[in-house]
């Protein structure tokens, strides 16, 4: 019943100095804003600095995949690298067997015998 009170309260103080509904006022005041202009003024600064603050957060975000996909190809040329990033215990063993074959092989592994 209190906060009916105030909403309606809100409003009608609201509708006095010009802004267009209860909603408005409270934050209007709450910044010490008076004005419907000021208000209008202070509202488009905080759309520019969440707009920004997105931009900024977006290109944080793309530079850190960039950096994750480099660190990924520079791990693909090091076995040791791979496999402690990717939890893959035999890769390191794989790699190394098919590194220092010297003739054609074919790896002759399945569900129940890993190779």
């Amino acid at each position: 019943m209190a906060s009916a009170a105030r909403s309606s309260s809100d409003e009608a103080r609201a509708q006095k100095p010009g802004f267009k509904d209860g909603k408005e006022f409270p934050v209007a005041r709450e910044n010490n804003i008076s004005k419907v202009a000021d208000y209008a003024k202070f509202v488009e600064e905080q759309r520019i600095k969440a707009a920004e603050k997105a931009a900024q957060d977006a290109a944080l975000a793309a530079e850190k995949e960039r950096q994750a996909k480099e660190e990924d190809a520079k791990c693909l040329d090091d076995a040791h690298c791979y496999a402690l990033k990717h939890k893959a215990e035999d890769y390191i063993c794989r790699v190394a067997v098919e590194n220092f074959a010297q003739h054609q092989f074919t790896w002759t592994d399945g569900i129940t015998e890993p190779k």
